[in-house]
């Protein structure tokens, strides 16, 4: 199982339809694609999660969809937003698990976990200055959430 943060534009399809007794043609992969209008039509949730080391407002919105990077693999997405010190709700965060029985606030609490992760590894590694040496992508898959 995987659980991570994908791009916000992440392809993401329905099932396909069920194909029709007699019906001619290869069969699709893919069902409908994800559109943000389709988005904003998903119910939206809203719950308070300890996350970060405090109690945090969380909104969302979840589905089981195929993902298209992942060859059609059905995964658990979450389109979340965190409220701000201010009270302004942030940019949309896209989560994506590859459970996808997994409900939707453990797999924002899982990623949040990540937190205490970074934390040991920015206090053990920026004094050998790691963090300017390593690309990106390096950080990204370090920080994803890995169970077997």
């Amino acid at each position: 199982m995987v659980i991570g943060q994908v791009r916000i534009d992440t392809r993401l399809y329905d099932e396909p339809p069920k194909r029709k007794k007699g019906q001619r043609g290869r069969p699709r992969k893919y069902g409908r694609k994800y559109t943000p209008k389709r988005i904003a039509h998903l119910k939206r949730s809203m719950v308070t999660l300890p996350l970060y080391g405090k109690e945090q407002e969380v909104r969302y919105r979840s589905k089981v969809l195929m993902a298209h990077f992942l060859g059609g693999r059905l995964v658990r997405v979450v389109w979340c937003e965190f409220k701000s010190e201010s009270g302004h709700w942030k940019k949309a965060h896209l989560l994506l698990s590859t459970d996808a029985k997994l409900t939707p606030e453990q797999i924002i609490e899982a990623y949040g976990e990540r937190w205490s992760i970074e934390s040991m590894f920015n206090r053990n590694y920026s004094p050998l200055r790691l963090s300017t040496s390593l690309p990106r992508w390096i950080y990204n898959r370090f920080f994803m959430s890995v169970e077997a």
